[in-house]
């Protein structure tokens, strides 16, 4: 694109391919003209398929483009995606969740507002699919400020720094809309932002050792 867009959309992603295809087909399809918004996939060290995959998909999706890298954790991801970004706001999501089709739209109004510094949306899972073997995020309500839904205004994220890479594994997207409100903005909640955010099932190794990550991490 020739001209700068004014939305980026930054994903982080490692060894989902087939969730993170489902994930651009259904940003493809936002409600917002194609130029207006950009895609920029973080690649935080994935096995060979997933930068093919994207490859497929550039031809028929304008503004989507991938960067590979090594496994550095998704705080290091994202900041290599905001070195890249072009727009004057920035949109995360991650890589095994799915937009409602008016997510930007309905996200870009409240920008209007100079006072606001980003918009965390609303995360939601079907509770039927909820078990002591999944894990799951669920933003109802304000306060979380997960990276799997948020915006921010880029000048806000200029003033407020990057992501802390030394947060590996939680708590890094907290971390950065704490110290954007530290500087005044504001973080509203906006329930109409939606994103479907699937519960992941486990075996019961694998549960416990992500959960012993979070904990180490936090």
């Amino acid at each position: 694109m020739a001209t700068a867009p004014r939305i980026s959309v930054i994903i982080p992603t490692c060894n989902r391919r087939d969730k993170l295809l489902r994930l651009l087909l259904a940003l493809r399809a936002q409600a917002v003209p194609p130029g207006s918004f950009e895609v920029i996939v973080a690649d935080d060290g994935s096995r060979a398929g997933t930068g093919e995959a994207v490859a497929s998909l550039l031809p028929r999706f304008p503004g989507l483009s991938y960067l590979p890298g090594k496994n550095r954790g998704q705080g290091a991801a994202r900041n290599r995606g905001l070195r890249s970004a072009r727009g004057e706001i920035l949109g995360f999501i991650d890589d095994d969740c799915l937009p409602d089709r008016e997510w930007i739209a309905r996200a870009l109004p409240y920008f209007d507002d100079p006072a606001v510094g980003g918009v965390q949306g609303l995360t939601w899972c079907d509770v039927r699919e909820i078990s002591a073997l999944t894990m799951q995020v669920r933003n109802l309500e304000d306060g979380n400020y997960e990276t799997c839904n948020i915006f921010y205004r880029r000048e806000a994220l200029d003033r407020a720094g990057p992501f802390d890479p030394v947060l590996k594994y939680y708590r890094e997207d907290t971390d950065l809309a704490w110290r954007v409100l530290d500087l005044g903005y504001a973080i509203p909640f906006a329930p109409d932002v939606r994103v479907a955010h699937p519960p992941h099932r486990y075996a019961l190794g694998g549960l416990l050792g992500k959960r012993l990550r979070f904990r180490w991490s936090y």
